[in-house]
């Protein structure tokens, strides 16, 4: 099933470096109720699984009243590598 989200990544690919890595998660937050849960996946694997993701704001959309974010839990020591 493609997403809007897929549609997104399909625009913004094009746009990447050669040989940059695909974009591990994205999101498009066009609705209050569903954008802090979107944020908080799309944030959780950024951290998870080290990849660069995308999250797509529309103009009408910075100042829309929403719920706070779900907070995440620290990772557990050593579940990340460390950096290069």
């Amino acid at each position: 099933m493609t997403t809007a989200a897929d549609a997104v990544l399909d625009r913004v690919e094009p746009m990447l470096p050669t040989g940059h890595p695909r974009i591990g998660r994205q999101a498009v937050l066009d609705e209050p109720g569903t954008a802090p849960r979107e944020i908080a996946r799309v944030l959780r694997s950024c951290r998870e699984r080290s990849l660069p993701v995308y999250l797509e704001i529309p103009r009408d959309m910075p100042m829309a009243d929403c719920a706070p974010a779900p907070v995440a839990a620290p990772p557990a020591p050593g579940s990340i590598s460390p950096a290069l």
